[in-house]
């Protein structure tokens, strides 16, 4: 008697996975991939948009300490006659020596002298004081206005403002031609970059949206992708499976059972070998018979 084969992973579940492990493993390649570029992407399109409303910013800072210089070097020259103490109390020059800078609320001019010595300035309170006494606990502003008393200077640095709030600001410093003066234009970064910010936040937002639509379709692909190898992983296994049960049949002696298999592929092949077997036996056996009976 054969002797009975122990039963191990079905053919179905082998081709179901042979199938589905290859096309998960490139879902999985694919979306690891796309997340990662699109981090790539949000990250650089932000950084470099910061960047370079950053560098407007600043170019539009010096030009404004630039057009101001000049605008005082023309209003001295244009009068002679005026003694310091005139200048400094003239309303006209401080019309011109303290201005807004940029859009926001933060960004104005001011104006100093080689001594470090505020001569015009927004806030009253720091006229006529020495900006290096002012700035022991500001290193970085320190060093600018430092660098200002020899000639141009430029940099960022940390100051709290009148509303209790520290922010960084960017200052650049231009001698005026002629004078002892220097006038200083700074503004808080966050106002130049306010943009910049709210393009990132776009970006995020776009970038988000995108990658849930994007997962969305990956799972709604790999659940059609699942039923898909399922039902297709049956239509395959099911003739073997009903072959496999006729060969059962036979073996126990139905010989008259019907094969219906319509394929012409190697299943079709099998159902062919499987029927010649069956007219075989009942061959075998009629030969048997009239053998039996002629004794």
């Amino acid at each position: 008697m054969a002797e009975t084969r122990r039963r191990g992973i079905s053919l179905l579940t082998k081709l179901t996975i042979g199938i589905l492990i290859p096309l998960v493993i490139s879902f999985g390649v694919i979306g690891f991939i796309y997340i990662r570029q699109t981090e790539e992407i949000k990250s650089i399109a932000t950084e470099e948009g910061a960047r370079t409303l950053n560098d407007l910013g600043e170019k539009m800072i010096r030009q404004k300490a630039l057009d101001i210089a000049k605008q005082i070097e023309i209003f001295i020259k244009s009068h002679p006659h005026f003694t310091k103490g005139e200048f400094y109390n003239s309303p006209a020059l401080k019309a011109i020596a303290v201005q807004k800078v940029g859009v926001g609320k933060s960004g104005y001019t001011s104006v100093h002298d080689n001594k470090g010595i505020s001569r015009f300035n927004k806030n009253p309170k720091v006229v006529g004081r020495d900006l290096l006494l002012l700035a022991e606990k500001l290193p970085e502003f320190r060093s600018i206005i430092e660098t200002s008393l020899k000639g141009r200077a430029r940099g960022y640095y940390d100051w709290k403002d009148a509303d209790g709030v520290r922010r960084r600001k960017y200052r650049f410093c231009a001698p005026i031609e002629g004078t002892d003066l220097v006038v200083a234009a700074t503004t808080s970064i966050d106002e130049f970059s306010k943009p910049a910010k709210q393009i990132e936040h776009r970006i995020i937002n776009k970038v988000e949206r995108t990658r849930i639509h994007f997962l969305i379709v990956m799972g709604v692909s790999l659940i059609v992708v699942i039923l898909v190898t399922s039902i297709y992983s049956r239509t395959v296994v099911k003739p073997i499976t009903y072959l496999t049960d006729v060969a059962d049949r036979i073996s126990l002696g139905d010989l008259d059972t019907r094969i219906e298999i319509n394929s012409s592929d190697e299943v079709g092949m099998l159902a062919d070998s499987l029927e010649r077997m069956q007219e075989s036996l009942k061959a075998a056996i009629e030969r048997l018979r009239k053998k039996h009976s002629s004794e």
